[in-house]
Order: structure tokens, then sequence, then C-alpha cells
């Protein structure tokens, strides 16, 4: 699976990715898939002490994305969810 987390900082804006195996005892099972990538999820953003804007995150089974999920926190600033999607817009490195 892959994370995508946006996080804020006092003024400071910052994107991290992960990488993470899941394991799951029937890859047809929807259900258990969907509730393992749940809880791997809810596990990154509960280990966060900043403030999480928005994530995504990519099941992929066998070489092959299944699932995807979005979440965004309800409480955060809509100027502040805009302003890190702009950047990620650039299309390429960028420090600010």
């Amino acid at each position: 699976m892959n994370i995508m987390i946006a996080e804020k900082d006092k003024e400071n804006f910052e994107s991290f990715e992960y990488e993470v195996m899941c394991w799951v005892k029937d890859l047809n099972d929807f259900e258990e898939v969907q509730t393992t990538a749940n809880d791997i999820i809810n596990q990154q953003i509960e280990n966060t002490k900043r403030e999480i804007l928005f994530g995504s995150a990519s099941v992929i089974i066998e070489s092959e994305e299944v699932m995807s999920i979005g979440f965004k926190n309800s409480n955060a600033d809509p100027e502040d969810v805009n302003k890190i999607l702009d950047l990620f817009e650039l299309n390429e490195e960028t420090i600010h």
C-alpha cells in the first residue's frame, strides 16, 4: 500500500509518502483488505503530532491497484488545504 499524507506544523506544510506491506488472510476478501488498509491509515494518523490536512492511499495487490482511499480533516482550514494543493500542482520539488 502506498500512503501520502499532507500535514501542517505551525506555518510549515509537509507531505510524506509511505510504502507499507500489509498482510491479509484472503486477497479476494475485499472487506478484509479494506479493514486492514483503514487500520494502517489510522495508525499513521494517530502516530503524528502534526495536524493532518488530507491524504490518500493506494492498495496494490499483485502489481494491480485494487483500491484507492482518500481522506480529509474536516476541521482543517480550507485555505491551508488549498495552499498545499497548489504546491502539488507545480509538478516539481519545491521548498517553501
